[in-house]
């Protein structure tokens, strides 16, 4: 792994650390699973809700595409998504 790669990595390790997973007192939970069906794939619902603000995007690359990643085209696109 290349030193800017690294330190990168490193950076991005120490600042997803400090998050944690846990239940919110202001989650709902659903109402039990239903299936919704179509002829390729089954999903169901289920889970609890969630406010927007906990929820985080993460993107990701390759090692050999991660030099060539223009984060000024994935910033606005992370951000508004």
């Amino acid at each position: 792994m290349g030193r800017k790669l690294k330190e990168k990595t490193t950076a991005l390790l120490g600042a997803l650390s400090g998050l944690s997973i846990g239940t919110s007192s202001h989650s709902t939970t659903m109402s039990s699973p239903s299936p919704l069906t179509s002829t390729d794939l089954k999903t169901f619902r289920a889970g609890t809700q969630v406010p927007d603000s906990s929820l985080l995007e993460v993107t990701t690359r390759s090692e050999i595409s991660a030099a060539n990643f223009n984060w000024g085209d994935a910033y606005p696109q992370l951000y508004f998504s």
